[in-house]
């Protein structure tokens, strides 16, 4: 891959937003904002791309992060042995003006936990629900299937995004590897035909 720098000298005050475009892997977009005192970067994750569970900014209850075992990924991590009462945040996620409607979660459970739920959240922990779904049994916890969940409204801009987890039951009922969130398919317009 050949790497390639340009300068470009911009006012003060002046922001540029950097990001990855066209990545299979997770992307991040990156803000750079220019004063006479120096540069602060402030990074974003891309709403989009696939977003590592275990790359939370903030957590509580019981978090533990471990080789996730999914055979899609095996060595990737993830959130493993989650139970109710747990939580993670993920700060500035960025969806730009893409109308967001579903959301997949990649996820494995070993235990019938079907009072085990997972809730999205805008904000934090008490923040609006924009979309939960039922826990389902797989076979093995490293047994992991994508579950699409559908959002109750679209999403756009930048957002905080938590994921809580509540169950009946206080043992583990869920590891999750990744999440990803997705766009309104846009209808494209069929051209008229020209006479000829």
């Amino acid at each position: 891959m050949q790497k390639s720098l340009t300068t470009v000298m911009l006012a003060t005050g002046t922001a540029v937003t950097l990001a990855a475009v066209g990545l299979a892997a997770p992307a991040t977009a990156v803000t750079l904002q220019g004063t006479s005192a120096g540069v602060t970067m402030t990074a974003a994750r891309v709403g989009l791309s696939r977003i590592e569970a275990q790359d939370y900014s903030s957590a509580s209850g019981s978090i533990l992060v471990q080789p996730s075992g999914d055979s899609q990924d095996p060595s990737n991590e993830g959130l493993a042995l989650l139970r109710r009462d747990s939580q993670v945040s993920f700060a500035d996620v960025e969806f730009g003006a893409a109308s967001v409607n579903s959301v997949d979660v990649r996820l494995s459970s070993a235990v019938n936990s079907a009072n085990g739920k997972i809730e999205i959240r805008l904000g934090g922990v008490n923040g609006e629900i924009v979309g939960s779904l039922l826990v389902p049994k797989t076979a093995s916890w490293q047994e992991y299937k994508t579950v699409s969940v559908p959002l109750d409204a679209p999403l756009t801009g930048t957002q905080k995004v938590t994921l809580t987890f509540s169950a009946a039951d206080p043992n583990p009922f869920v590891n999750v590897n990744w999440f990803r969130f997705k766009a309104a398919d846009v209808a494209t317009p069929t051209p008229t035909p020209t006479p000829t």
